[in-house]
């Protein structure tokens, strides 16, 4: 069942039409083509072309508006009409297709080299919200369009192909080759698709050596597998050129953080780039590089289905929006620093000359698994210590155990052998019954899952904290990612990193407050976030739940979460803000009318029964129920902009920090606490300033530590279906 608008009636309600396709003449068939003779190159199977006949029919289902449209831009609809701009998005949605490949043709515009046998193109993206089209530049990973032996030779940095390949980088080789588009370099018009890289090398499969009569150089490499796993044909790597326009999504850190510097523009810059880009045209036999508008060259307005069918006109220049710019909070530091405070400038600040809140950590060890030299193991050591000294994080001067260093393959031993020797030193320094503070562990320089392995086997199941390393950040030795880490490891023992000063938070600086975040990952992983340590805001406590049928938040993770905040300020919340991400903007009333009551009844129900089991709350009288503010916050839209927001609803935009064409729309589905706009906005932007990790973000702080909730969850054992701090 799919939907098509028209722009007018058509002359039936339902009508039944055949249509009848011709079926594509097939390929050459791989896997025919080995078993054919030994003479020849290859071998086409021709099929006659057979007609294919399929029955349509068109029914009139619905007849979109746009008196309801008109009506909600007046103020006198309260609701969106969704079936009225959703017309409009699928007919501004049909045009460029007809103009524009997606990334996919020769002629797209290359950007740059990425490494490891890819580069990115660019191009521009369009999308609707309302009666806003908007239009971006973007950028994606391509395969560049080389032998296969040069882009091996680029992943395994510049490796010799005449010896035989370790199962390590066989693997490492397989994973980016499969799926890929190949093509050999005497057969035009025919593409084979890589499933797999053979396990032998070339010179020990003599199917080809019958099948090609030309001889190969790379004997030792192993073959490009295609077709089925039970009837595998072999295609020589030297013979093989990878097709052009073949997106590449598996970007390591390397790779996406080159994408991201080499895409990353000022919005002055951006707005040129949409106002004039480069398109390259051909001109007879040459290329010519045209710089055009991109709006004027896209032609909406000259479109004949956009223009004359559904009458829509699109203005050439970009909307203005009204905005304002919302003043940071001071931020506090420890009184031992040589810079006290800090006034954060345009959303950013440094830590130079700043100390944190105190932590000291006697026992602790470092282990690398990603096999770097030895003497790099100590300088890391060294220079660690000594810049997280300075900032109030203390450490030891030594480790509780030598530098060591293991294989990748050996990580659960390792781990294990460590625990059991650091548990033995204890006790001869006579520290029996404790245990080791933290582990710093260099990660293996390769892809996979090491990290949750990791985070299982030593964090739930010995339980000791441990703070893993990236080896190609890490060996830069970089004081900037030493700050990093030493801000994250403060934050894992509870410490504080800085405290934002009390009266430039309007929220939470006059009644005690309580603020949740909520995400959910996975229809079974919800994962709550709250601060329990007002007037600060500082501390957290987080859970995660794994019962999808008890609501927007259930098992006993409220009741937590308010016992921690008594236990931590003496008093019970007054207010409770609570904000909500990964939400649609069609979920909206289906949130306000199932969860908000199941909220309600949680909260009620826990005081209700709350007071009656701790003598320490008798003064929570039954039936308290604090004043509920509900916001939904919506990331990840690329320049969702409105020139307007709602006319009746509460709702607001913000722009905190960082990536100006990446708002976040926050929505205020329920609010008994009155809250101004101002006094919202001004909030909402001043948590932000709460990160721990880094100082610019874009959303409020306390949802970067609910997706980490939920990834540490999906480390840990299946049956272990809560986590608490």
């Amino acid at each position: 069942m799919k939907s098509i608008y028209t722009a007018g009636p058509l002359p039936f309600a339902s009508k039944e039409f055949v249509v009848t396709l011709p079926e594509k003449d097939d390929h050459e068939d791989s896997s025919a083509a080995a078993a054919g003779s030994k003479r020849s190159i290859c071998m086409r199977v021709i099929c006659v072309p057979r007609n294919r006949e399929f029955k349509v029919t068109l029914k009139l289902s619905s007849k979109p508006d746009l008196y309801q449209l008109q009506q909600f831009l007046q103020s006198q609809q309260h609701e969106s009409p969704q079936e009225e701009t959703q017309v409009l998005d699928v007919a501004l949605r049909a045009a460029p297709p007809e103009k524009y490949s997606s990334f996919a043709t020769e002629l797209g515009q290359k950007g740059g080299d990425l490494g490891e046998g890819q580069e990115y193109w660019r191009g521009f993206s369009q999308s609707q919200f309302g009666l806003s089209l908007n239009i971006d530049v973007s950028a994606r990973a391509i395969y560049e369009p080389i032998m296969v032996t040069e882009f091996v030779k680029k992943l395994l940095s510049d490796r010799q192909l005449s010896r035989p390949l370790p199962d390590r980088d066989r693997l490492k080789e397989k994973k980016p080759l499969k799926g890929v588009q190949v093509s050999l370099s005497y057969e035009e018009h025919t593409s084979y698709e890589v499933t797999g890289v053979s396990v032998e090398p070339q010179s020990k499969l003599k199917f080809t050596h019958e099948r090609y009569s030309i001889g190969l150089r790379d004997v030792a490499m192993p073959a490009l597998q295609s077709g089925r796993d039970s009837k595998p044909a072999y295609l020589p790597m030297e013979l093989c050129t990878i097709g052009s326009g073949k997106r590449y999504s598996r970007l390591n850190e390397r790779q996406a953080t080159a994408l991201l510097r080499a895409t990353s523009q000022s919005p002055g810059d951006r707005e040129r780039s949409i106002y004039q880009e480069s398109f390259l045209n051909l001109d007879g036999f040459h290329l010519v590089s045209v710089s055009v508008h991109m709006v004027k060259h896209n032609g909406h307005n000259k479109d004949e289905l956009i223009q004359r069918e559904f009458g829509m006109n699109i203005r050439e220049d970009m909307t203005l929006v009204n905005a304002r710019v919302l003043w940071p909070p001071l931020l506090k530091y420890h009184h031992s620093g040589r810079e006290k405070s800090e006034n954060p400038l345009m959303g950013q600040w440094n830590m130079i000359n700043k100390v944190w809140y105190w932590l000291m950590l006697d026992f602790w060890a470092y282990v690398d698994f990603s096999l770097l030299d030895q003497s790099f193991n100590f300088r890391f050591c060294e220079d660690s210590v000594s810049l997280w000294n300075s900032k109030g994080v203390y450490f030891h001067p030594q480790p509780l155990l030598p530098h060591q260093s293991a294989h990748p393959g050996k990580i659960e031993r390792v781990l294990g052998d460590i625990h059991k020797m650091s548990s033995k030193q204890l006790e001869e320094v006579g520290q029996k019954g404790r245990h080791l503070q933290l582990l710093i562990i260099i990660l293996p320089d390769v892809t996979g899952s090491y990290e949750k392995m990791i985070k299982r086997f030593w964090e739930s199941e010995l339980g000791v904290v441990s703070q893993c390393c990236q080896p190609i950040a890490a060996s830069r030795l970089s004081k900037q990612y030493l700050e990093n880490l030493s801000l994250e490891i403060n934050v894992k023992f509870g410490g504080r990193n800085t405290v934002a000063i009390r009266r430039r938070i309007p929220l939470v600086s006059d009644f005690p407050t309580i603020i949740f975040a909520v995400d959910v990952i996975h229809p079974q992983q919800q994962s709550v976030v709250a601060s329990i340590d007002w007037p600060q805001i500082i501390q957290d406590l987080y859970s995660v739940n794994q019962d999808p049928n008890n609501g927007l938040v259930g098992g006993g993770m409220i009741r937590e979460h308010f016992r921690a905040f008594r236990q931590e300020t003496g008093r019970k919340p007054e207010r409770i803000i609570l904000y909500i991400d990964r939400v649609s903007e069609d979920q909206f009333c289906q949130v306000l009318l199932h969860e908000m009551d199941n909220y309600f009844f949680r909260i009620s129900k826990f005081f209700n029964t709350f007071v009656t089991t701790l003598p320490a709350c008798q003064s929570l009288r039954e039936g308290y129920l604090p004043p509920l503010t509900f916001v939904v916050a919506q990331t990840g839209k690329s320049g969702n902009f409105q020139p307007f927001c709602h006319p009746r609803e509460f709702n607001f935009y913000l722009n905190s920090h960082a990536r100006t064409n990446m708002p976040v729309h926050h929505h205020v589905m329920y609010d008994e606490n009155k809250f101004s706009p101002h006094c919202l906005q001004v909030g909402t932007n001043n948590i932000c300033y709460n990160r721990r990790k880094c100082t610019r973000v874009n959303i409020i702080a306390y949802f970067y530590l609910v997706n980490q909730v939920c990834s540490i969850y999906i480390c840990l054992p299946y049956e272990k279906n809560n986590i608490k701090n």
